[in-house]
């Protein structure tokens, strides 16, 4: 009787060492491929799926090399033009580089929407941001190189500073890092009055601030002493204009910034409905109620 012989890979020897750190490779790497197309392909599902229409980040797209600061519409305010030839953009870079585009525009880790220009009245001055290049729906903005265009922002559909409101923008201001004098300016409208003039519509007194915050280099009356000579009489007559002006600002319920001095700089007064709050010029964003404001 012959003698019964198992299959070659039955009958064969146990794998060696070798032979099992060498299978146990194999595996791992045909795994590592597995999970490295399936990521490639969520990655190209994912990048399919982005609205080229919906705003870039600001900080990254600058970062990234997609368009230079100053390009477009972020000097807007002082050019009054959307685009700047390189020589432009040089001469404009030094006056305006470090104030708008390092300590604002490159420091904003967002996408959201801001002012195009800072001293339009209530209601006229749009915002705007970064889309990508393949963004057919531009509502009025304009293509600016194959990786970037820039557009108008649409109410309800795009995230806009001017919907925050000034306690939120408080907060915005300070994950940034972003001066808070310049970021009001440019998230809300600038109205055309000074404040000394208009105070009274808003019973605002200067008696109305009980606290300084304790970062602040000034106290408490030293702070209204300050602010005195940018304050108007708080039973000032208005003409039927300018009391219809801000009706309409008080009703819209809409933040509102108020300059206080002819060098536009803070201290700047920010209204909504009758919440009066101040903008105090500091390093760190620093702003106080006056009255009505939300708690």
């Amino acid at each position: 009787c012959s003698r019964f012989r198992l299959p070659p890979v039955l009958n064969s020897k146990p794998c060696s060492s070798f032979c099992v750190m060498a299978m146990s490779r194999l595996a791992s790497f045909v795994s590592l491929a597995l999970l490295s197309g399936s990521a490639t392909a969520l990655r190209r599902k994912a990048e399919e799926d982005v609205d080229p229409c919906a705003c870039r980040n600001w900080k990254k797209a600058y970062a990234e090399g997609a368009v230079r600061c100053g390009q477009t519409n972020e000097y807007f305010h002082n050019t009054h033009v959307h685009s700047l030839t390189p020589s432009q953009l040089e001469e404009a870079n030094q006056f305006f580089g470090l104030q708008f585009c390092t300590a604002f525009f490159e420091a904003m880790n967002d996408n959201v929407c801001v002012n195009m220009d800072i001293e339009k009245a209530p209601g006229a001055s749009g915002q705007w941001c970064y889309v990508d290049a393949a963004c057919a729906d531009l509502t009025g903005g304009a293509k600016v190189n194959d990786k970037v265009s820039w557009k108008n922002c649409t109410e309800g559909e795009d995230k806009m500073l001017k919907d925050l409101s000034p306690p939120e923008l408080v907060k915005f201001a300070e994950a940034n890092g972003l001066e808070l004098g310049l970021t009001n300016k440019m998230a809300y409208p600038v109205a055309p009055y000074r404040w000394r003039y208009i105070s009274a519509f808003w019973d605002a007194d200067l008696d109305y601030i009980t606290s300084v915050p304790e970062s602040f280099s000034m106290g408490l009356a030293e702070l209204k002493e300050w602010l005195r000579p940018r304050w108007g009489k708080r039973h000032r007559e208005m003409d039927a204009d300018m009391t219809r002006d801000l009706q309409a600002i008080f009703d819209s319920g809409m933040p509102v910034t108020f300059e206080s001095g002819r060098d536009r700089h803070p201290p700047h007064v920010i209204v909504q409905g009758k919440s009066v709050y101040v903008v105090l010029p500091s390093i760190r964003p620093t702003m106080i109620c006056v009255s009505g404001c939300q708690k």
